[in-house]
Formats: structure tokens, sequence, C-alpha cells
């Protein structure tokens, strides 16, 4: 069943499925943790498993799934990690690994960086478009149209040659 896969990704960003109820009440939820897509670049072999992978990843957050690639060893430039990231995550760009003595600064992509809002701290909306804050209203003056002349009827003027229509 499609609900039973987790979350799907459209665009690079988060989509919930959830199996429909006869008592469902559609309501905007404030997701304080969400999964996203990160890409570790030149990962040694060595690294290249699932405890290697969960332990790098966990500077930053949860590691959930890998891609088929990664899990195949089919691309090898990068692997690519979906993790589950909060509201409070320091998004790194370089992550520090020592194999057997010797320090190597392992690259982080992110496929998209989630901002949590500044009132509510939900990751899935910007701050200026926060449900939580009181917006208020402007009154904006719409200024009447009165009749303008360009309705006026125009003169039929006949042309000097007519031309036949056949």
């Amino acid at each position: 069943m499609t609900w039973s896969r987790g979350v799907w990704f459209f665009p690079g960003k988060p989509f919930l499925l959830h199996k429909w109820s006869p008592h469902f009440w559609p309501k905007r939820e404030n997701f304080t943790s969400v999964p996203i897509w990160l890409k570790i670049h030149d990962l040694p072999l060595a690294c290249w498993n699932t405890k290697g992978i969960s332990k790098i990843i966990s500077k930053i957050g949860i590691a959930l799934i890998v891609d088929a690639l990664t899990l195949e060893k089919s691309r090898l430039t990068y692997v690519r990690v979906c993790v589950k990231v909060t509201n409070t995550t320091t998004y790194l760009e370089h992550i520090p690994i020592s194999i057997k003595d010797e320090i190597m600064n392992l690259r982080i992509q992110n496929e998209w960086k989630p901002m949590p809002c500044d009132t509510c701290g939900s990751l899935v909306h910007p701050p200026a478009l926060c449900p939580s804050k009181a917006t208020s209203l402007v009154a904006i003056e719409i200024p009447k149209r009165g009749r303008t002349t360009s309705q006026a009827r125009r003169k039929h003027i006949p042309s000097a040659s007519p031309t036949p229509l056949f």
C-alpha cells in the first residue's frame, strides 16, 4: 500500500501521505522534524556500510535509508542518505573522520535545507508565512470607474474602393 512506504519526496521536499479515514479533519501540523536527503562526497570504502554511514550522519541527524545506487554501490562518488533532522539541527558542510590515524574531511551536500520558523519552530513553512503570526488586513481603496470615451460608438466610414466578396 502506498502509505506504508513512509515519506515520498517531490522536488526534493517531503510529502506525507496518510490513509483516508471518515473522521479525517484537515489541519496544518507544525512538524519539528522532517526527513531530507544528504550527499556524502568521497566516502572511503572502509566506511561504506550501515555502521559507518550511520555514525557519520549522526553528527547531523538520524540516518533513515540510503538510495538504491548507494545500496548497490554502483555510484562511488557520493553516498545519498535520507536523514531525519529537527528544527535545532546544525547543517555541517564538512564532517571530519579519522581512519587509522588519518583525518579526512567529508564534504556534505544538502539537497534541501529546511529553515525553522522563528515563531513556531515548524520546518514546513518559511517564517514569513507562519499561520501563528497575527496578520493585519490592509484596506485598499479601489477607485470607481466612470464611463469613458472609449465606449462611444465609432462612426462607420465606407472605404473608397469597395472590394468584392467573391
